[in-house]
């Protein structure tokens, strides 16, 4: 993926959208989500951060995941919901597993940008038939 090259994904849940801006870092466009009950796919905790301004786990057993080291869904929840506490639309996010991982979230109306850096695990391709 080029520098300003989005990719697009149609999905159950709308459009996703992912682009490399300058410097490497990678821009997650997804939808905004409401905060959602216990009985989701998994729990969410977070606070407000001293360091940043949201510190957040993710737990999922139910779903084979103990613990996601950095979840851009839960930061689709998220987003709009310490967006609207701390009167700002873009949030310095810690996740703070054993891993760890900062996401920088940018509320845009009914939609958020997840920003970060990752590392390159597999390269391929994906060919029609």
């Amino acid at each position: 993926m080029a520098v300003g090259e989005p990719v697009v994904f149609h999905t159950r849940c709308g459009r996703l959208e992912a682009s490399v801006e300058e410097g490497g870092v990678i821009a997650l466009d997804f939808p905004a989500l409401p905060p959602r009950e216990v009985t989701a796919r998994g729990v969410i905790g977070a606070a407000r951060g001293r360091d940043h301004d949201v510190v957040s786990r993710f737990f999922a057993p139910g779903a084979g995941v103990d613990e996601d080291p950095v979840t851009g869904s839960a930061h689709c929840v998220l987003g709009p919901y310490w967006a609207s506490r701390l009167h700002k639309d873009r949030l310095d996010c810690w996740q703070a597993s054993q891993r760890g991982g900062r996401v920088d979230v940018e509320v845009r109306g009914d939609r958020v940008i997840l920003r970060g850096t990752a590392i390159t695990m597999l390269v391929g391709a994906i060919h029609g038939r």
